[in-house]
């Protein structure tokens, strides 16, 4: 099916591109802003920016060069603030000097519960460890919470807008990198039918069990790690520990090797 095309509202906030942007899509109730780390003291008057929302940190690595990224989520407080005082916290955080600019998400009707922006962390997250363009920050992965297939659907949806909008807004974040076929190795040409690199744990479960919530997919997985004979052993000296919401490329390539490609 041939995809449809998109109708896209950039709003340069300050009348120049390297300034505040707040972006929307036609039919979407949600609202993204790309601002500036210097233009934050700019949005103290923005009420939907103390709504709760998702929000990312962009940067680049002094030492590397590498892209950065941190993707958080920030609730409504009683005291009426949300994501801006979350991005004032980040900047005033010296180990979080790395971001220059954020782009935040949240809804032109303040839908989002802490149930929403807990799953949508998640999920960003694990999408950004399974593209590995950039480097993924967080320290430790979300939890998504409980959430209904309902829900889980419509969240979906408003990832998939996200996903546009960060594109369109010069972040490669999801976007997976393809490597020519001269350039790759032996062991890399082996791995073509299924790329080798970090997966979220409920990243690589839902590709295994597309069909069914994420939180079931882990589950079942960890069910196989635990009758497949030998299995976790192998993966426990790849260091690989239950507690570790993540696989590293050499514990997927023994996975992979154990119960199949997904």
């Amino acid at each position: 099916m041939k995809n449809r095309g998109k109708s896209i509202n950039l709003y340069l906030m300050d009348g120049d591109a390297s300034g505040r942007i707040k972006c929307t899509l036609a039919n979407w109730t949600g609202v993204a802003y790309k601002i500036p780390r210097t233009d934050l003291d700019k949005c103290k008057e923005r009420e939907d920016l103390k709504q709760s929302g998702v929000y990312f940190l962009f940067g680049t690595s002094d030492e590397t060069g590498k892209n950065i990224v941190y993707i958080g989520q920030a609730g409504a407080r009683k005291n009426g603030e949300g994501i801006l005082n979350r991005l004032y916290e980040h900047k005033r955080n010296p180990e979080k000097d790395y971001w220059t600019e954020a782009i935040v998400f949240t809804t032109s009707n303040n839908s989002f519960g802490p149930t929403e922006i807990s799953y949508l962390e998640n999920r960003f997250c694990n999408l950004a460890l399974s593209v590995n363009r950039y480097e993924v920050k967080n320290g430790n992965d979300p939890t998504p919470g409980n959430i209904t297939e309902e829900k889980e659907s419509e969240m979906e949806e408003f990832i998939d807008y996200a996903k546009i909008i960060i594109r369109t807004l010069g972040h490669k974040l999801f976007e997976p990198i393809h490597q020519l076929d001269t350039e790759k190795t032996e062991e890399e040409k082996d791995e073509k039918a299924f790329p080798i690199h970090t997966y979220g744990k409920g990243e690589l479960a839902s590709l295994y069990m597309p069909d069914v919530q994420q939180q079931t997919a882990v589950n079942r997985f960890n069910e196989w790690l635990r009758l497949y004979p030998g299995l976790e052993q192998q993966l426990r000296q790849a260091g690989w520990r239950p507690e570790v919401r993540k696989y590293t490329p050499a514990q997927v390539r023994i996975l992979i090797k154990a119960l199949g490609e997904p």
